[in-house]
């Protein structure tokens, strides 16, 4: 008997604001807490933390589709794919320039581990778009 092999994964992106992404998709990539990983059609079950970064969506048209994350929580169970973001935005509603504020704004601050996490923020934003 042939076992069913499916080719694309059910996919959501939902942070407090609003939901980013709901469709399929032919891969996912997330930026997990110790790298980026890749999840594909028939990925195992899987829960995991995201890091600050980049969401890279290969959508079934071969199109890609990026958002910026503020960490979160990614969940792969029978070809779903639910991603609950901290924060995130989509590239076209990044504001550069309210990002490099904030950056200048953090380096008056004193050091913490919550303001490393928001310089990353910032830069990671910034980067995103000059790409």
């Amino acid at each position: 008997m042939e076992e069913s092999i499916d080719k694309t994964l059910q996919l959501s992106i939902l942070s407090p604001e609003k939901n980013l992404f709901s469709g399929e998709a032919s891969s996912v990539i997330v930026p997990g807490e110790v790298g980026s990983f890749g999840i594909y059609p028939n990925h195992a079950p899987l829960v995991a933390s995201m890091d600050v970064g980049v969401i890279q969506i290969r959508k079934k048209d071969g199109s890609l589709v990026k958002f910026v994350v503020d960490g979160g929580f990614v969940e792969v169970r029978g070809g779903i794919v639910n991603i609950l973001a901290d924060g995130a935005d989509s590239i076209d509603s990044i504001d550069v320039k309210a990002a490099e504020e904030r950056l200048a704004k953090l380096a008056d601050e004193p050091a913490s581990f919550s303001k490393v996490k928001e310089i990353k923020k910032a830069k990671t934003r910034i980067l995103i778009k000059q790409n």
